[in-house]
């Protein structure tokens, strides 16, 4: 590192200057050349960032102003600032740490340095950072020795205990740790050589130093055998045979892992440290080597490094975690190591519930104060990127909640506590938006039922969710399900009339009827049981001639024309939403924090003047940063939904799904276009969002050009979000026990049951692994050859289709991804044990195959996701209609495809169907509603 003179203003003086130290008060007055508008530019960036410190471009203008102004002290305070707001990167780091070196003179500012340097390895792995450290620090140890200093800033104790460290949190870098081990490795042998004879004890350190080296995976690991042949050669020349032996033998093992995990190592390199690879790298590593936790480890921190703005990563690194049991050899994390790690993932992505929840829990395990929690809380519901999604802010609600009930007593006064975390949390998210599934709601009435007692507070809690959730079949049933818990049939028989009186507008209906008489045939008498039979079918009724209403108004045979363009008004001005970090890769784009600005009240103005419809769309090919394609959500999914799911992020000016519903095995697929690109982007953090989809939202910014599935955000779960598989259940089990054991858990705490001994047989719970539906029960030359008849086909529509069509096709043709076999066990999605068994009734399994184990409804609090009525399956719903069968909307399109020779007239020309010039005028035509039912 070089080291320059700075004077007391910060300003650079170096050897070429011809400066002494006395000259140095001539740079007393350098503030005083600072220009005008330099000093009016670094007023206004601090009083912006005063008014907003979650400002991350302007922290960065601020501090590089205050460096070319050569203010120290401000640039102190700027950069003190800055990382109190967001952990620094590694070139942050390393450019205030030079400007410090230089200054560093006396005991305590040389003290200070070394704390910049710790505190610059705790925000990401950096090898670099960890290597001007150790260099800094063997620079103090050995100018204090030659300088026989008695009290020196760093002794060969702490420089040891130093070198342990960084290689704890170094030495599974597999392309760099080197840099560090080396540096360790030649000051040790120095030391030795320093001494005459050598002792012992030290020589055994080093071997042992050498030893452990060869253990770990490393692409200098030829070059380290070699020094270490040469180390034995030179002290323990008299027993080389034998001692190459047992190296020889650690490293062959060494040699076989770096062989495996080379190509992962060349395809990291090969695409830039991209997501995806990093993602097929760890999940290789846990199913292959999940005993090598330290180099797994590791491989999370390289990746967080890069990807630090991907709260799934940080998620799954915590998880991992978690998921192991510190008693092991290979763990070598302090408790708050674990803790650390969950606190630096809310400092890169405060936005994620889940984060959160992880933090408390880990605070929870580690026996941490209530008051401790309690900071934590306040932190995460005062942070404006969290509150901006109510569906996250509700996650760090039903953590707290769950929190406070587990701790405080079972009598009057934690009952007490309770009710009052439960109503903070209700206002907290009331005046975030509102959670329109209500699950505070529902968690709250599952103890004042089950665990309490409070009937009438229970009935209470019903009438809130019964406001918000009356078009709900399933809240009707659930609340049912609870007055017949209470032993009160006529209140369940009460709640199921009146669900009844509201039957056309539930979303399904036929389930909520279906409940009532399977009710009544358990607890209702003849008469009753009559009665509720006569209303069913007469409410079924009305629902069919609904349906047949909807049938007449869809048909499913539908030509479609061509409408001409209606004039375009300008288009709105741009919103001036900031992005509050910048990405290291193209990556993590979808995963940027985005902060609005005051700018943000243009978007409702330019509304209300009707500007937003009248934006021109551009039709060309290419990338559109206005608009989201959309993907793998719901059949049932409707544009009005998916406009209000994404109006969270900015001003929807269209929403279109232009595939058709009634093609089996095609996944739909919706186009979102914002008033802005600013907008679209932020809408991307709802890439991975649960919809009521078994996989999550795939949202990214619409590109013609691109030909295959976007990488540009993490990869969608290949394990369910909220179901888990239960076996070794014992055979007399009855479903009301099992509920009992976990009523009070959802699918993440169900996991600690596993294990868990219940009625004499050890029940084993995982999480719920979706498989490829073409894939099950096949065999493997079966899935080969369908496997290579994909590829084929791909190449074949790829030669064929470019542009948007390549759009189409990711929305459509990954449907073995998005289909699931239903004969898993579901839990906190809310789904009951006769649904479950109906849908794997309904799948492609041959009759022969043998049944599975019938599902558990685990518990009722989560509730079932909303969806809309869907709409009945037309005949003739098998064939695919005619998308790109278009016919013109005037007399000139219509003359143009007649020509000499045609041997038709106008009015057939006219009805003949043409094709869009290309996939993109397809998707502008979509988009804009230009296509329209022939009459």
């Amino acid at each position: 590192m070089e080291h320059r003179k700075i004077s007391k203003h910060g300003h650079t003086m170096s050897s070429k200057d011809g400066f002494s130290d006395g000259e140095e008060d001539d740079f007393d007055t350098v503030e005083d050349t600072v220009t005008p508008e330099t000093l009016e530019a670094i007023a206004t960036l601090k009083a912006s960032l005063v008014a907003n410190p979650n400002l991350y471009e302007q922290h960065t203008q601020l501090i590089a102003l205050l460096k070319g102004a050569v203010m120290l002290e401000e640039l102190r305070a700027a950069r003190e600032a800055m990382s109190t707001v967001f952990p620094l990167t590694e070139e942050l780091w390393m450019e205030w740490i030079g400007d410090e070196a230089n200054l560093a003179t006396s005991i305590e500012e040389k003290k200070h340095l070394l704390e910049l340097y710790e505190r610059a390895t705790s925000d990401y792995l950096s090898i670099n950072i960890w290597k001007a450290y150790v260099d800094y620090a063997i620079q103090e140890y050995t100018e204090a020795t030659e300088q026989g200093d008695s009290d020196p800033v760093v002794n060969k104790e702490s420089l040891r205990a130093l070198f342990k460290k960084a290689d704890k949190f170094t030495g599974r870098h597999v392309p760099q740790s080197h840099l560090v081990w080396n540096v360790w490795r030649d000051f040790e042998v120095e030391q030795l050589e320093l001494q005459d004879p050598p002792l012992p004890e030290d020589v055994s350190r080093v071997k042992a130093m050498y030893l452990n080296r060869i253990a770990i995976p490393h692409v200098e690991l030829e070059d380290t055998f070699s020094s270490l042949s040469s180390f034995i050669t030179q002290y323990e020349g008299e027993s080389y045979e034998e001692a190459m032996v047992q190296c020889n033998s650690i490293a062959s093992k060494t040699r076989r892992l770096l062989s495996a995990l080379t190509p992962h190592e060349d395809e990291l390199i090969a695409t830039g440290n991209s997501l995806e690879t990093l993602t097929k790298y760890l999940d290789n590593m846990t199913r292959k080597h999940s005993g090598e936790f330290a180099l797994i480890r590791t491989l999370f921190e390289r990746g967080l490094a890069t990807h630090c703005l991907v709260p799934a990563l940080w998620n799954d690194y915590v998880t991992f975690l978690l998921s192991l049991s510190p008693q092991k050899k290979e763990y070598d994390l302090a408790p708050q190591d674990v803790l650390n790690i969950a606190k630096r993932s809310i400092r890169n992505c405060p936005w994620s519930g889940d984060l959160w929840e992880n933090l408390v829990l880990l605070m929870e395990l580690q026996s941490k104060p209530q008051e401790e929690k309690d900071t934590v809380f306040t932190s995460a519901l005062s942070d404006p990127t969290l509150l901006a999604s109510p569906q996250e802010v509700v996650k760090v609600l039903m953590a707290r909640c769950t929190s406070v009930y587990r701790q405080v007593s079972k009598g009057e006064e934690g009952h007490k506590q309770v009710r009052e975390a439960f109503e903070h949390a209700l206002s907290v998210i009331g005046a975030a938006g509102g959670d329109p599934y209500c699950r505070l709601e529902r968690l709250w009435i599952e103890l004042e039922c089950n665990v309490y007692g409070d009937l009438d507070k229970t009935r209470e809690l019903w009438k809130i969710v019964e406001v918000k959730q009356n078009k709900m079949a399933d809240a009707w049933i659930a609340q049912a399900d609870m007055e017949r818990k209470l032993k009160n049939p006529k209140g369940a028989r009460t709640v199921y009339s009146r669900a009844w009186q509201v039957a056309k507008t539930l979303d399904y209906p036929e389930k909520a009827l279906e409940a009532w008489l399977e009710f009544e045939r358990e607890n209702g008498d003849l008469v009753a049981y009559k009665d509720a039979l006569a209303r069913v079918r007469s409410a079924m009724k009305s629902i069919e001639q609904l349906h047949a209403q909807a049938a007449s108004i869809y048909p499913q045979d539908i030509v479609y024309e061509v409408d001409q363009p209606h004039a375009h008004a300008e288009a709105a001005v741009d919103t001036g939403v900031s992005r509050k970090r910048k990405m290291s890769a193209p990556d993590n784009e979808h995963a940027s924090k985005v902060t609005k600005t005051d700018n943000d009240h243009s978007k409702g103005a330019d509304k209300k003047h009707g500007a937003f419809d009248a934006k021109p769309l551009d039709i060309s090919a290419g990338r559109h940063e206005d608009t989201c394609f959309v993907a793998n959500f719901p059949d049932e999914m409707t544009e009005q939904r998916l406009k209000e799911l994404f109006q969270e992020y900015g001003t929807v000016v269209r929403c279109t799904i232009p595939t058709r519903k009634a093609e089996k095995g095609k996944r739909q697929f919706a186009y979102i276009q914002f008033s802005s690109a600013e907008e679209a982007h932020a809408a991307l953090a709802l890439h991975g969002r649960d919809v009521g989809h078994r996989l999550g939202l795939s949202v990214r910014i619409s590109d013609t050009t691109q030909k295959t599935r976007s990488t540009g955000g993490p990869p969608l779960p290949r394990v369910s979000r909220h179901e888990v598989h239960i076996s070794g259940i014992s055979n007399e089990l009855k479903e009301d026990e099992l509920q009992k054991l976990i009523s009070l858990k959802d699918a993440d705490a169900a996991l600690t049951l596993n294990g868990t001994i219940f009625h004499g047989t050890e029940l084993a719970v995982t999480r719920r692994v979706f498989k490829k539906e073409a894939q099950e029960n096949t065999t493997r030359r079966d899935r080969r050859k369908h496997l290579q008849g994909d590829r084929q086909q791909e190449g074949e529509e790829g030669a064929g289709h470019g542009g948007e069509g390549s759009e189409k096709q990711q929305g459509e043709g990954a449907e073995a991804e998005g289909t699931r076999h239903a004969a898993e066990f579901l839990t906190s999605s809310g789904s009951d044990k006769k649904e479950a068994v109906e849908s794997a009734a309904k799948s492609d399994a041959p009759a022969t195959t043998e049944p599975k184990k019938p599902v558990v409804s685990l518990t009722s609090m989560q509730p079932r996701t909303m969806r809309p009525r869907p709409k009945p399956k037309m005949p003739n719903s098998h064939l695919k209609p005619p998308t790109k069968a278009f016919v013109p909307a005037s007399a000139p399109a219509a003359e143009a495809q007649e020509g000499p020779g045609a041997g038709s007239s106008k009015d057939e020309a006219a009805a003949a169907p043409v094709v869009p010039k290309s996939n993109a005028e397809f998707r502008a035509l979509m988009l804009s509603g230009a296509l329209k039912k022939r009459g």
